[in-house]
């Protein structure tokens, strides 16, 4: 369980800065405020490595594909090859939960605002992801630029549907972000809250960089704070636009 919650959190990452309307959601990394423009197609892959002391979890890959339906709406569809990675003996990998799911940007002028709920399917391989449906609602922001400084953020709530009630989370981000040229920079608080450990709390930092107009590569990684904080993480990403 702990392992699928750390991926999870990981998945709720904040975005880097836009690069010329191209924001990736980075499968394992954060969801933008942006959809695809309608009639587009944007993939996306990510790996991730969480520490977990005798092993390490990983997703290798995620993937990610995004379609425009119409204006401000956009169809998602995931799946997330896991892993893990143990310090003696044989590393082992399987296919896990597919989700399907859809994006609204918020038509609002203030501030960037979308919304992703996505339902996540059983596990195609048992062991590789939860044997039941999960329910996921996130909201993400991003606020005017301050000169070359934005800030932005995800706040979600993931349900799982575990046979005698629904059992609830919430995960959130934090990021304070800037570009230069084609690279975004951004550090970032990270947390998980649930019933049973409670807060969970990581700071980190990444970069993205646009190779091409409709090409991304973004680097992360996040370290605990306390105790009881999120295990450490890499993360690692590509997206095209087509």
């Amino acid at each position: 369980m702990r392992y699928l919650t750390c991926l999870l959190l990981a998945a709720l990452c904040s975005p880097a800065a836009a690069q010329d309307g191209f924001v990736p959601d980075r499968p394992g990394f954060a969801d933008s405020p942006n959809a695809v423009d309608q009639g587009h197609l944007l993939g996306e892959v990510g790996f991730s490595y969480v520490d977990l002391g005798p092993a390490a979890a990983v997703t290798a890959p995620g993937l990610l594909a995004r379609y425009g339906l119409i204006r401000d709406w956009e169809l998602r569809l995931d799946l997330p090859v896991n892993g893990v990675l143990p310090e003696q003996g044989d590393s082992d990998f399987g296919l896990g939960s597919p989700g399907i799911g859809f994006k609204y940007a918020v038509p609002i002028e203030a501030f960037d605002l979308g919304v992703v709920g996505r339902v996540g399917l059983p596990t195609l391989q048992e062991g590789w992801g939860s044997d039941d449906l999960e329910y996921l609602i996130n909201a993400s922001f991003a606020l005017p630029s301050l000169g070359p400084v934005g800030i932005s953020g995800n706040l979600g709530a993931n349900l799982v549907d575990a046979g005698d009630g629904l059992k609830l989370g919430w995960l959130g981000s934090l990021a304070l972000g800037g570009s230069v040229g084609p690279v975004s920079l951004y550090g970032q608080y990270i947390g998980l809250y649930s019933d049973g450990p409670g807060l969970a709390s990581g700071v980190g930092a990444g970069a993205a960089w646009t190779v091409a107009p409709n090409v991304q590569i973004d680097v992360m990684y996040d370290v605990g704070v306390g105790d009881d904080g999120i295990p450490d993480q890499l993360q690692a990403g590509v997206a095209f636009r087509l």
